[in-house]
């Protein structure tokens, strides 16, 4: 007996496609921010003062505010008027 997956083998975009990628896009800034504050010992001897991880995050942050404002931009008038803050 073969057990039917919880989930449909084909995915589509759904209108909350969108929300649900922003979502994710905010949650991993909430990380990465956080991690780049955490600044660990490799850091405060490379020049620059990041190490090649933290300075990593920090063009992760940048991409992902990046991608987060323009999906919101892509949204009908009255979705896209809620927060566009990152």
């Amino acid at each position: 007996m073969t057990a039917t997956p919880a989930y449909p083998r084909e995915l589509t975009i759904t209108s909350r496609h969108p929300f649900r990628l922003m979502q994710a896009l905010q949650d991993a800034l909430v990380f990465r921010r956080a991690r780049s504050l955490a600044l660990c010992a490799e850091c405060h001897e490379a020049p620059g003062g990041r190490c090649d991880d933290h300075a990593c995050d920090l063009g992760l942050i940048a991409g992902y505010e990046q991608d987060f404002l323009a999906i919101h931009a892509l949204l009908p008038g009255d979705a896209s008027s809620g927060s566009g803050s990152v």
